[in-house]
């Protein structure tokens, strides 16, 4: 069992998730047993189904928390805390993912000053060479 901090803005989820089940333990539980991750996944996709959004799994959702940890410079330290990893390497191999769009992708290309070359004789073409 691990502890997670909950934005403030989410608390009420997780209110009305323990008041599905008051006396018990765990959040996620159906006749005094934990839910699998099967269920909890087809509880998830019948919902998305329900409110007519993208059906996602709880791995995808994972990625996608991990992915606004790292868009938002969370401390990695906080984040594999978050995560219930032991290095940031494992979140980072298989739970980041780039989030930013290509003009942002764009733009951070374009600031740096190694890759600004300068246009020679006002040609249009650039010949490259490779070794």
């Amino acid at each position: 069992m691990r502890y997670v901090i909950i934005p403030q803005d989410c608390l009420w989820i997780m209110k009305k998730l323990k008041a599905m089940n008051p006396f018990t333990e765990f959040i996620f539980m159906k006749q005094d047993k934990r839910l699998h991750t099967a269920s909890f996944r087809n509880r998830q996709y019948s919902i998305c189904k329900k409110i007519g959004c993208y059906p996602k799994s709880p791995h995808k959702l994972r990625k996608t928390y991990a992915s606004l940890l790292s868009d938002y410079n969370v401390d990695p330290k906080m984040t594999i805390e978050q995560m219930g990893h032991t290095n940031i390497s494992c979140t980072q191999g298989h739970y980041f993912r780039n989030r930013k769009s290509i003009s942002t992708k764009t733009a951070i290309l374009n600031s740096i000053p190694e890759l600004q070359i300068a246009q020679k004789n006002n040609r249009n073409t650039v010949r490259l060479f490779f070794e």
